[in-house]
């Protein structure tokens, strides 16, 4: 699956969701605007979802007029697929479970993908967490979470996060060095990719590598922009 023609860069931005206020029908806007990564854009998906999660704190320090860094934001990364009739109400069922089982009043549609490559995705973020994780190199709080179970085939499948903003009681994470993020990548390939060709192998390194290097670098905010409208407001 190839990606999706774009617009310019600086015209293309995520738009954050108050899931309360939101409604099916804009869900599923936002679904069908969302960029389409390929099974091989591993690394550039991860860049830009990081990317995006880094631009999240500045947004909130300025709508609660306080210093909110990323400890703050604790989120929960799921997939969902399009549903049977292609109108965001899976997607938007999914973000509800958000808001009603993990008091997340907000989320993002992050990326749209075919429904294999939802699950190999979800996979590579569990590992990716549990690495960052053990290592205090997890830049959000520790106990965000991917999601893990089944969706429908009702393709095409999406990647999305709920989160909120919480008072952190976590000290910051360590910026990891580089001979960390080798052992960190090694480790993810033995345990996650055994048994698959090397072609498999070189995504998850590569995909990997770069989450591991990008993941504590706070100044990097991406090309793609998080947009705050005025539906997420006011802050519960």
């Amino acid at each position: 699956m190839a990606t999706k023609s774009l617009p310019k860069t600086e015209n293309y931005s995520l738009p954050v969701i108050n899931i309360a206020k939101v409604s099916g029908e804009t869900v599923a806007d936002h679904a069908r605007n969302v960029k389409e990564y390929g099974a091989s854009d591993w690394r550039n998906l991860v860049a830009d979802l990081i990317g995006a999660i880094h631009q999240i704190p500045a947004i909130y320090s300025k709508a609660m007029d306080q210093r909110i860094d990323l400890k703050h934001i604790q989120a929960y990364f799921g997939r969902s697929s399009a549903g049977p009739h292609g109108d965001g109400t899976n997607l938007k069922n999914r973000l509800n479970a958000g808001l009603r089982n993990r008091q997340h009043p907000y989320g993002i549609v992050l990326a749209q993908m075919d429904i294999d490559t939802t699950i190999y995705f979800e996979k590579f973020g569990i590992s990716l967490l549990d690495k960052l994780r053990t290592r205090n190199g997890l830049c959000i709080s520790n106990t965000s979470s991917v999601g893990q179970g089944g969706v429908s085939q009702h393709g095409p499948g999406y990647f999305y996060m709920t989160f909120s903003v919480k008072e952190p009681t976590e000290r910051l994470a360590q910026q990891l060095t580089n001979r960390e993020i080798g052992v960190a990548v090694e480790e993810m390939l033995v345990q996650e990719t055994n048994g698959h060709g090397p072609n498999v192998k070189r995504l998850w390194s590569a995909a990997g590598r770069r989450a591991f290097e990008l993941a504590n670098d706070g100044t990097y905010k991406g090309v793609v922009r998080v947009k705050a409208s005025k539906s997420i407001w006011p802050l519960p």
